[in-house]
């Protein structure tokens, strides 16, 4: 299987989702909006993308073939993620305390981490219900 597909989607999709907040930090003053929420939206929609281009390269996987490479795109987009969201906090906040930032990487970690395994998950089963019966 060929993992430069995983990684480039995900390299992508971190920097699609790290526009997507700047577009909010900049737009909406609140941190703890509902357009946050979007950001998880766009990490499916990466492992959905992802997912298509592997099946479309490779006809016969398996659902722990796929969730690997899924569980890859993830990652690398947390990478990029946390990458970016420790320069945002560095040259956009205000207020720059150790334990701030370490919260703020530690609900990016977690939450990040959660959804990507559940759309991993989530993508893996159902192309692989619709290639084997479509």
């Amino acid at each position: 299987m060929n993992k430069k597909i995983s990684t480039n989607v995900g390299a992508i999709t971190g920097i699609i989702i790290l526009a997507y907040m700047l577009l909010i930090r900049a737009w909406v003053n609140e941190e703890h909006s509902y357009l946050v929420l979007g950001s998880y939206l766009l990490l499916l929609f990466g492992m959905i993308i992802s997912t298509l281009i592997l099946y479309k390269y490779y006809s016969d996987i398996k659902v722990i073939d796929a969730f690997i490479h899924n569980a890859r795109t993830g990652i690398t987009a947390l990478v990029i993620i946390l990458i970016g969201s420790t320069l945002m906090y560095l040259f956009l906040s205000p207020q720059k305390t150790f334990t701030d930032y370490n919260i703020q990487l530690m609900k990016i970690v977690f939450s990040f981490t959660i959804s990507g395994l559940i759309s991993s998950l989530f993508t893996s089963v159902i192309f692989n219900i619709f290639a084997k019966y479509f």
